[in-house]
């Protein structure tokens, strides 16, 4: 499993399973979140295109659900040996083309969570100010020298972050990815006040929350925040653990976007139990936003290479509520 760069945590180990920010819950809290003052999610974005031939998804191998699970082609001989000049390291140079430097920084942002205050690191790319739309990633646990990083590496992953990053910057949006603290409620805390960072500098900013392996402990806790839901345009749900609070979390409640992907014989965490969470909330309301994919014999950190941004943004950004 030569594509694996993402190690999850267990919810449970990190004593986290039934963990909420201090904020209100009640009916009041569940309209707050679902009707942002600005009324934001009732605009529809498209993002354009930008290197579709090489990143589509490939052929389809299974649909259900009239059509909002679907399983595509993976071959890691083809995904990655022949996507990769040196393989995993170093995408085919086609795959990749460089930003203008002055387009991706590091910010700090000034935090006070239950652990103390602190500085937060966050990559930045695009729009500094202004954004209409933003994008934040969560990685799960990476080595050391990757935690600020891998978010904007562009030569790993077949440079699937560098295209995220030009069609970032090619339609005036922003993307950030975080250096946080852990995967706990400091963590979480951390992702709240950079959701309050992009509320502040791009106020009509669609926000879609990517959440990757253990970092999907994140999207778990925002989706019961919500003072952090208002300008959230979905949950991306990315190889991520059961989450047995999501059924009745304010996201869902709230009917915010929800996207799953996964690899399809993931080894570390099994697909069945995002599929599961998946087909309980279409089971309470066949209506509502949401959609999986997943990728066949692919494994953990699958998805964050093969997943088809513009496919996924776009979709998430054509949900109105």
């Amino acid at each position: 499993m030569r594509y694996n760069f993402i190690l999850p945590v267990s919810m449970v180990a990190l004593g986290i399973a039934s963990f909420q920010l201090p904020l209100p819950m009640g009916p009041a809290a569940v309209a707050k979140a679902g009707t942002p003052p600005t009324s934001i999610h009732s605009r529809k974005i498209v993002l354009s295109p930008f290197k579709d031939d090489l990143f589509r998804h490939r052929d389809t191998i299974r649909t259900s659900h009239n059509g909002l699970l679907n399983i595509y082609n993976f071959n890691e001989k083809e995904d990655v040996d022949l996507r990769d000049k040196v393989p995993v390291k170093k995408a085919d140079p086609k795959y990749v083309q460089a930003i203008d430097p002055k387009m991706q920084r590091k910010l700090q942002i000034q935090v006070a969570t239950r652990l103390g205050s602190r500085q937060l690191e966050v990559m930045e790319v695009g729009a500094r100010s202004g954004a209409n739309f933003a994008v934040v990633f969560i990685h799960g646990a990476v080595p050391q020298e990757m935690r600020l990083t891998l978010g904007v590496l562009d030569e790993t992953f077949s440079g699937n972050f560098n295209r995220l990053k030009n069609m970032v910057i090619q339609d005036a949006g922003s993307y950030y990815t975080p250096w946080v603290r852990d995967f706990g409620p400091s963590g979480a805390e951390e992702v709240f006040a950079l959701i309050k960072h992009i509320e502040k500098m791009s106020p009509d900013a669609r926000i879609v929350l990517a959440c990757a392996s253990s970092g999907g402990q994140i999207c778990t806790q925002i989706a019961n925040a919500p003072d952090a839901l208002g300008s959230v345009a979905g949950l991306f749900i990315m190889g991520t653990g059961t989450n047995p609070h999501i059924f009745n979390s304010v996201a869902v409640r709230s009917r915010i976007p929800i996207l799953y992907t996964h690899g399809m014989r993931d080894s570390l965490v099994k697909a069945e139990g995002q599929i599961a969470e998946f087909d309980a909330i279409l089971q309470r309301d066949r209506n509502y936003p949401i959609a999986f994919i997943g990728f066949h014999t692919g494994g953990h950190g699958v998805p964050i290479r093969m997943i088809d941004w513009r496919e996924a943004l776009n979709w998430f950004y054509s949900q109105t509520r």
